[in-house]
């Protein structure tokens, strides 16, 4: 199991596949110098964890990577990743975005001069 945390972006509503089965997607924005937008899935009992999400709420979800194959009456066969979310929680604040720090300049130094500034 990973973690991740985010800024939620978007949550669909609750989505039922079949009697048996309803899903969830949340999408949360990375907190990176340069975002990334990763989209969770929620299955069964776990899609009421984003029930009192909002756009702009940072969380904190543990996730598993999941992987299946799908075969086609005709012979194709595909493969799926989904990256299904186990446990979500509001994080008590954003992390600050990285920024980068600017190079410091060195004063010239006088031709005459036989200092090194280093």
């Amino acid at each position: 199991m990973s973690d991740f945390k985010g800024e939620v972006v978007f949550v669909t509503p609750t989505m039922s596949v079949n009697d048996k089965f309803k899903k969830r997607d949340i999408t949360l924005k990375s907190q990176d110098e340069y975002p990334q937008y990763i989209t969770f899935q929620l299955v069964q009992d776990k899609c009421d964890l984003a029930n009192n999400l909002k756009p702009g709420d940072v969380v904190e979800v543990k996730y598993n990577l999941r992987g299946r194959k799908w075969e086609a009456q005709d012979g194709t066969i595909k493969y799926f990743n989904t990256i299904e979310a186990w446990t979500m929680s509001l994080s008590s604040a954003a992390t600050p975005i990285v920024e980068k720090k600017p190079i410091k300049n060195y004063p010239v130094q006088n031709e005459e001069s036989n200092d090194l500034p280093f």
